[in-house]
């Protein structure tokens, strides 16, 4: 996640089942929308499209909080 520090004209709206937290990242002018899930706050996916090059930066969430087994070695 980005710097708090960094969020610019934040706003959440729904969509599709899906809750959108939007913002504005003023140091490198970027758009980003991080989509959560609204019944349990779960983040679903980040995508990041900077101004300049119009680069998208795309995180999809899976298994968040999912309990996780771990082997000891052999």
């Amino acid at each position: 996640m980005p710097d708090a520090a960094m969020i610019v004209d934040a706003r959440v709206t729904l969509a599709k089942g899906r809750a959108l937290l939007e913002w504005r990242n003023p140091r490198d002018d970027s758009a980003v929308t991080l989509y959560v899930d609204p019944n349990t706050g779960i983040p679903l996916q980040l995508r990041q499209q900077t101004g300049a090059s119009s680069t998208v930066f795309t995180v999809t969430y899976s298994s968040w909080n999912a309990p996780v087994q771990i082997a000891a070695p052999a």
